[in-house]
C-alpha cells in the first residue's frame, strides 16, 4: 500500500493476516474488509466505533476514514481491493452505500471455513494464491452484500458525486468551499451539497477534514515533524485547527497521539 498525499494507493487486490490489528486512520478510494476470528479489535468508521470479536467485521467503502487497534491479540484479517475485481457486483456496490460496516459471520461454518482456508494457504509471494485471492473476494462479497443494509444511490447523481470526491482529494490541503466547486464542476451549491451529504453522510467540509487528520496521522507517526509544521503540511492551517479535528475525530491532541505512537513502536 503506497501513500499519495493523503490518499492511499493499493494494488487490485491485497490481503494481510495479523495477530496485532493495527492501522492508523486513513483514507483510500477502495473497498476493505476487516474481520475477526479471534481476539477482540476495535475498529472506527468515521466517527463511530465497533467492537470486534470472534466471527465479526466491517466493510469499509471507498474514501471512508477509517482505523482500527487491538484489544486482545487473536487471528484478524484485512483485505484491500478494487471493484475491478467484482464484475459481478462492480455495478451494484457503485450505486449504494452501507446504512451500517457491521457485519456478523460468527453463525456461518461455510464462510469461516473459508476465511480459514484463506489465512492457511496464504502466501503473498505466490501469483497463483491473487488469483485464488480474488476467488476468495468474490465469494466473501456475495456473502457480506447479502447479509448487510444498504442505501441505494441515484444513477444521475453518481458521476457527479465522483467529481466531488476527485476534486476534495485533490484539493483538500487548499480552502474548498461547495461554492468554488458549484463553480468548477458548473453546477448549483445546493445540488453539491445535496448529493455529497446522500452519499457521505457528511457535508463536504466534514469530509475535507478528516482527509487532512488522515494526513496528519500519517506525518505524526512517520516523520519528526513539529505539530505546527505538520497542520501546514497538511492543510489544517492552523496548530488550532488542527487540535479541534483530533479532538473531535480521537479524543487527545496531535501531541498526545504523537506520543502514544511513540510509546507503541518501543
Amino acid at each position: 500500500m503506497e501513500l499519495n498525499g493523503g490518499f492511499y494507493m493499493v494494488e487490485p487486490s491485497s490481503c494481510r493476516f495479523t495477530e496485532n490489528l493495527y492501522k492508523y486512520p486513513h483514507i483510500h478510494g477502495d473497498y476493505e474488509l476487516i474481520f475477526c476470528l479471534s481476539g477482540q479489535a476495535k475498529a472506527f468508521v468515521e466517527k463511530e466505533q465497533y467492537v470486534l470479536t470472534s466471527g465479526k467485521g466491517i466493510f469499509v467503502f471507498p474514501n471512508q476514514l477509517h482505523f482500527y487497534e487491538t484489544v486482545e491479540k487473536g487471528k484478524f484479517g484485512v483485505i484491500v481491493f478494487k471493484p475491478e475485481i467484482l464484475p459481478t457486483f462492480k455495478k451494484k456496490l457503485s450505486r449504494r452505500v452501507a446504512a451500517s460496516p457491521y457485519f456478523d459471520f460468527s453463525s456461518d461454518k461455510e464462510i469461516l471455513s473459508l476465511i480459514e482456508n484463506m489465512r492457511t494457504s496464504y502466501d503473498y509471494q505466490s501469483d497463483k494464491y491473487l488469483l485464488k485471492l480474488t476467488g476468495y473476494i468474490n465469494f466473501i462479497i456475495y456473502y457480506v452484500y447479502y447479509k448487510m443494509d444498504f442505501l441505494s444511490i441515484p444513477h444521475k447523481d453518481a458521476a457527479l458525486f465522483e467529481e466531488i470526491i476527485e476534486y476534495c482529494n485533490k484539493h483538500y490541503k487548499d480552502s474548498v468551499s461547495v461554492t468554488a466547486l458549484a463553480k468548477e464542476l458548473a453546477t448549483n451549491s445546493n445540488r453539491i451539497s445535496r448529493v455529497f451529504n446522500t452519499n457521505m453522510k457528511m457535508g463536504i467540509p466534514q469530509y475535507v477534514e478528516s482527509l487532512r487528520f488522515s494526513d496528519a496521522c500519517h506525518l505524526l507517526e512517520m516523520t519528526d515533524y513539529t505539530v505546527a509544521k505538520i497542520s501546514e503540511e497538511s492543510g489544517f492551517g492552523s496548530i488550532r485547527s488542527m487540535n479541534r479535528a483530533f479532538e473531535s475525530f480521537l479524543g487527545i491532541t496531535p501531541k498526545d497521539y504523537k506520543k502514544k505512537m511513540t510509546d507503541r513502536k518501543d
